[in-house]
């Protein structure tokens, strides 16, 4: 089988295009499913309240969310700080972004934008993580989410 050199650089391209996409994708909801669903929400066993011991750690970045609906913050050279939010928290699809809700219903923060958290860094539970499926990450438990 005979390739002219037009015919394979339009493959090239084309694959170069595709596997680029692949890896820059729009937090979005799967296609069929119902926009007012949450995305997936990794949630840690930890939850506020006036007896809660708060982790200082500080983390900001832009709050990006993965093809499995997982929520993260990226840091330099593709570190990828997978986020565990604490119990009550919910995420809701708003169009092609996801915002994160406290237990009141109070939208914290919104995909795309930057977030400056407090917490700290843990090895979560294979349970807490299952629905993400991101063994590379390192975790972040969020224990507040700052102005």
């Amino acid at each position: 089988m005979r390739l002219d050199v037009k015919a394979g650089l339009s493959i090239a391209a084309l694959l170069a295009v595709t596997l680029g996409a692949a890896g820059c994708t729009t937090a979005q909801p799967p296609e069929g499913t119902d926009a007012s669903s949450g995305p997936v929400l990794a949630l840690s066993t930890w939850s506020p309240g006036p007896d809660a011991s708060y982790m200082g750690a500080p983390l900001s970045g832009e709050l990006l969310v993965s093809g499995l609906g997982c929520t993260y913050v990226e840091q330099e050279q593709d570190l990828r700080i997978g986020l565990l939010w604490p119990q009550g928290f919910t995420a809701r699809w708003e169009g092609k972004q996801v915002s994160i809700q406290d237990a009141k219903g109070a939208v914290l923060a919104t995909s795309g934008s930057r977030v400056s958290l407090s917490g700290g860094y843990t090895t979560p539970t294979p349970d807490s993580v299952a629905s993400c499926k991101e063994p590379s990450w390192t975790w972040y438990t969020v224990s507040v989410v700052l102005p």
